[in-house]
C-alpha cells in the first residue's frame, strides 16, 4: 500500500496556557523599573534648550502654529510629529520635566509590547517574541533614545515603524486592502517623526523574504508608494541637514578617503560590540584626532570583523532565513548613519541603535529558542533560564545606572569627560552648566581643562576671562583676552574687554586707548566703547580729547547720567565752571528721570 506523504502544517502557537499576559507584564514592569530613575531628570541637556526653551512653535497650541511646524524644518531636521508632541505637553505642563520623561518611558514600553506582538506574529513563537521585546525594552544602548527628551523622535518613529510592520503582516495573511493602507499610513507617520524611517520600504521586502516560500518580483509592485515616500523624505532630510550644516561636518581636507572607509566600518562594528558589552557608553563619540599617527586599533580591525559578519550572513542563506532576516534588518536600519556621508560631530551615537537593534535582538531570541526547544539540551533548560534572568537583571541595572548620567548637563558632560578626558567639548559644556548655576569655581576649573585640551578654544578663553574679571583677577583676565586677540585681532568685543581691563583695573590708559580705538573702528557708534575711550583720555590728562569722546557718547545716549557727570567733571578740570555746573544739573535731572 502506497504511503501518503505527511502534510507539513504551519507551526502553531502552543496549546498550553497562554503566557502572553505574563510576558507582557514582565516586559512592562522590568522596562519601567529600569528607566524610572529618569523621571527625576531635568530637561537641560544639549538640544533640550533649543527644542523646548527656544522653540518658536512651542508656546502656542494653534492651527497656525501646527501648520508652521509642518512647513518649516527645525534644528536641521524635519520632524513635525515630534515637535507637535512637545507643543501639546507644553500647553499642559509648561517646563515641568516629569511629563516629558514619562511620555518617553511610556512610548518605550508601548514599543516593546508592540514588538512582542510583531515578533510573535512573525515567528509564531512566544519565546522569540519575549526575548526580543525584553531586550529591546531594557538595553542600556537605548537609554539615550528614551531618557533624553530631545530624542522623542526615536521612540515616536519606532512606534509607527513597528505598527506598520504589524499591519503589513496582517495584509500578507488576510489579503485585505485596509491593512495595506494602514501600513502606508504608519510609514508616513514614522517619516514625519524622524527621517531614519525611510528604511521601512526595504524592511517590507525583507519581511516578504522571511514569510514567502520564494521571492517574486511581482511582490515589489505594492512597494512602489513606499519607495516614493522614502525618496521624498530622504531628499528632505539631506536638504535640511545640509542647510543646517550637519552634513559634511568632518572636513574633507582633514580626513582621507581611507579614513572614511575605516570610519564607516568602525561605526558598524561599534553597534554590534556595544550590544554585547554595553559599557563605557557616552553621549558623544568623537571622531579620532587627526595627528599623523595611524588610526586606533579598533578602527583598523573593524573591516575584518565586519567581513566575518557578512560571511556569516552569506553562510546562513541556505541554512536559516531567521538569521539572514535578523542580520539584514540590522544592516538596513543602521546603514543611513554609518558615516559614509558624514552627519554630525560624532562617529556613532547610541540613539541610532534604537530601531536597528530589533534585528540583533531577534537573533538573540532565535538563538535562545533554538537551544530551549532542542531536546538535546533539555537538561540545560533550567540553567538557560537562570542565565537569561541574570542577563535581564544585569542589563536592567546597567540601564538604571545609565539613566542617572542624564540627570542634568553637569552629570552628562562629566560622564563624557570621563570617557574622553582629552576632549575639550565636555569640559566646556560642563563649565557652562556650572556657570549657569553660579558655581564659578567649578566653571573656572572646567574652562581651564578645556583650554588645556585645546589652547585656542575661543569660547572657553572668553568665559574664563569673564570669571577672572568678576573675581578681580585682572592680570589673568588680561592674558586670556590677549590670547583671544592673537587668535583674531578683528574681534570688537574682545578689544573692548581688553581696553576696559587696561583702563579701569590695571591703570594703563595708553594700552586701553589702543584696544578701544580698534574696537571703535570695528564697531562704530557703540556708546560703551566711545565712553571708555573718553575715560582713558581723561586718565591721561588729555581733557580736550576726553571731552570730544564724551560728547560723542552723549549724542548716542543723551540722558546717561554717568556720561553727563563725566562731561561736567572734564569741564571743571578745564576751568570752565559754568559748563561744569550746567552739565552737573543735566546729570542730576537725568538721575531723577
Amino acid at each position: 500500500m502506497k504511503k501518503t506523504k505527511a502534510i507539513n502544517k504551519p507551526k502553531q502557537l502552543s496549546t498550553k496556557k497562554d503566557q502572553t499576559p505574563l510576558f507582557i507584564s514582565l516586559i512592562c514592569v522590568i522596562s519601567f523599573i529600569a528607566f524610572s530613575p529618569s523621571l527625576l531628570n531635568q530637561i537641560d541637556i544639549w538640544d533640550d534648550y533649543y527644542y523646548l526653551n527656544l522653540n518658536p512653535y512651542l508656546k502656542i497650541l494653534s492651527f497656525e502654529n501646527i501648520k508652521n511646524i509642518f512647513i518649516h524644518p527645525y534644528l536641521a531636521n524635519y520632524q513635525p510629529f515630534t515637535l507637535i508632541t512637545y507643543t501639546f505637553e507644553y500647553s499642559l505642563f509648561k517646563f515641568n520635566p516629569l511629563p516629558y520623561h514619562l511620555t518617553n518611558i511610556l512610548l518605550n514600553l508601548l514599543n516593546s509590547v508592540l514588538l512582542y506582538f510583531f515578533i510573535r506574529q512573525l515567528t509564531k513563537s512566544n519565546n522569540i517574541a519575549f526575548v526580543t521585546a525584553i531586550l529591546f525594552g531594557i538595553h542600556p544602548l537605548h537609554v539615550e533614545s528614551v531618557t533624553w527628551v530631545s530624542e522623542r523622535k526615536d521612540v515616536l518613529y519606532a512606534l509607527f515603524f513597528i505598527l506598520g510592520m504589524i499591519f503589513y503582516l496582517s495584509f500578507k495573511e488576510k489579503k485585505e486592502k485596509k491593512y495595506y493602507y494602514l501600513t502606508l499610513a504608519m510609514f508616513l507617520f514614522s517619516c514625519l517623526s524622524k527621517a531614519m524611517a525611510v528604511t521601512f520600504s526595504v524592511i517590507l521586502i525583507l519581511l516578504d523574504y522571511l514569510k514567502d516560500k520564494e521571492f517574486k518580483f511581482s511582490s515589489l509592485y505594492n512597494k512602489i508608494p513606499f519607495f516614493i515616500i522614502s525618496l521624498i523624505f530622504g531628499l528632505i532630510a539631506i536638504k535640511v541637514q545640509k542647510e543646517g550644516g550637519a552634513i559634511g561636518f568632518t572636513s574633507n581636507n582633514v580626513y582621507t578617503f581611507s579614513d572614511k572607509f575605516f570610519f564607516a566600518n568602525y561605526s558598524l562594528f561599534f553597534y554590534i560590540y556595544k550590544m554585547f558589552l554595553p559599557f563605557h557608553l557616552s553621549g558623544l563619540y568623537p571622531y579620532p584626532v587627526k595627528s599623523g599617527a595611524p588610526l586606533p586599533l579598533p578602527y583598523l580591525i573593524s573591516p575584518f570583523i565586519n567581513a566575518a559578519f557578512f560571511f556569516f550572513i552569506i553562510y546562513s542563506i541556505k541554512r536559516s532565513k531567521n538569521i539572514v532576516f535578523g542580520c539584514l534588518f540590522f544592516l538596513i536600519s543602521i546603514f543611513p548613519v554609518l558615516q559614509i556621508l558624514s552627519v554630525g560631530a560624532a562617529i556613532a551615537a547610541d540613539r541610532y541603535f534604537y530601531v536597528a537593534s530589533i534585528g540583533l535582538f531577534f537573533l538573540a531570541g532565535v538563538g535562545f529558542n533554538t537551544i530551549f526547544e532542542n531536546k538535546k539540551f533539555v537538561q540545560y533548560k533550567s540553567a538557560l533560564i537562570i542565565f537569561g534572568i541574570l542577563i535581564i537583571l544585569g542589563l536592567s541595572y546597567q540601564t538604571s545606572e545609565r539613566t542617572k548620567v542624564w540627570k542634568n548637563s553637569g552629570e552628562f558632560w562629566g560622564n563624557v569627560a570621563e570617557e574622553f578626558p582629552k576632549l575639550e567639548l565636555p569640559y566646556f559644556n560642563r563649565g557652562a552648566y556650572y556657570y549657569g548655576i553660579k558655581n564659578y569655581d567649578a566653571a573656572l576649573n572646567d574652562f581651564s581643562k578645556a583650554i588645556e585640551c585645546y589652547p585656542n578654544y575661543k569660547e572657553a578663553l572668553q568665559w574664563r576671562a569673564e570669571i577672572y574679571t568678576n573675581q578681580t583677577k585682572y592680570n589673568q583676565a588680561k592674558e586670556d583676552y590677549l590670547h583671544l586677540i592673537r587668535i583674531n585681532t578683528e574681534n570688537a568685543d574682545v578689544n573692548t574687554k581688553l581696553g576696559e581691563i587696561f583702563g579701569r583695573y590695571l591703570n594703563n590708559p595708553d594700552s586701553a586707548i589702543i584696544y578701544l580705538t580698534k574696537a571703535n573702528q570695528l564697531q562704530p557708534n557703540n556708546f560703551s566703547i566711545i565712553d571708555n575711550i573718553g575715560i582713558s583720555y581723561a586718565m591721561k590728562g588729555k581733557l580736550e580729547l576726553a571731552l570730544q569722546f564724551f560728547m560723542q557718547a552723549q549724542k548716542l545716549k543723551p540722558n546717561d547720567q554717568n556720561t553727563l557727570m563725566n562731561i561736567s567733571i572734564t569741564y571743571k578740570n578745564m576751568g570752565n565752571i559754568k559748563k561744569a555746573e550746567e552739565y552737573h544739573q543735566y546729570a542730576v535731572n537725568a538721575g531723577r528721570k
